[in-house]
């Protein structure tokens, strides 16, 4: 199993198609855009079914294959640089058994198999600790991850987070809502730093996120 890739460069801003772009959005005040549209789980969901696989574990861990695939969602912002990071791990919230929130990192791994591994050992730690732990604490400093909500009892049109002061980091934010049952599909949040990367990017992690919901096989199949 993976452990967290902190390797990261410093992207060339100079010579950076979109350092215009940069230098004009970081200058916003709220430099954030959120997208909000549906995937199409019935294939990733009836897949997951045969196979008595965890249909959460599933979308999770592909999402996390996709965001590593699109190099912008792997840009972080550090003062006046923009580190790429060669992987990017993912947050993922916890429901604890008294019905309040945990976070918990889950590290980039290329193995489905890794993955569900994973997953039980961080899902039972972060549920059996207090909100304000260690873990809270250092998983809150990681840059180079990808924060992920799932909020499964709605079916969401539009969201919004809640954010503490300036976005020092970059990071984006992606929520996943309840999935219908007549028509499979399932809410997807997107919402990124417009310093960093535009529409076009979101449109491309939702393509190919759209790609894997489809052909479950080929990226959870085989597990390794």
């Amino acid at each position: 199993m993976n452990s967290n890739n902190n390797e990261y460069q410093l992207l060339d801003i100079d010579n950076w198609s979109r350092k215009q772009h940069f230098q004009f959005y970081r200058t916003f005040t709220q430099p954030h855009f959120n997208i909000c549209c549906n995937l199409n789980a019935e294939k990733l969901f009836k897949f997951c079914k045969a196979g008595k696989i965890s249909f959460f574990d599933a979308y999770i861990y592909l999402s996390m294959c996709a965001v590593n695939q699109i190099e912008s969602f792997r840009y972080r912002l550090a003062e006046n640089e923009v580190r790429v990071y060669k992987q990017s791990s993912v947050g993922v919230i916890q429901l604890a058994d008294n019905e309040t929130i945990r976070f918990s990192e889950m590290a980039y791994t290329n193995s489905f198999s890794n993955y569900q591994k994973q997953a039980i050992r961080v899902s039972e730690q972060a549920k059996a600790e207090a909100f304000f732990s260690e873990s809270f604490v250092k998983d809150k400093a990681i840059k180079n991850t990808i924060h992920i909500s799932v909020i499964p009892w709605i079916t969401i049109t539009s969201f919004s987070h809640a954010r503490q002061g300036e976005d020092k980091d970059g990071i984006p934010l992606l929520v996943f809502g309840k999935m219908n049952k007549p028509d499979f599909l399932m809410p997807f949040s997107v919402e990124v730093n417009h310093s960093l990367m535009d529409g076009l990017h979101v449109g491309k992690l939702v393509e190919l996120l759209q790609k894997m919901f489809d052909d479950p096989e080929q990226y959870l199949g085989s597990g390794d």
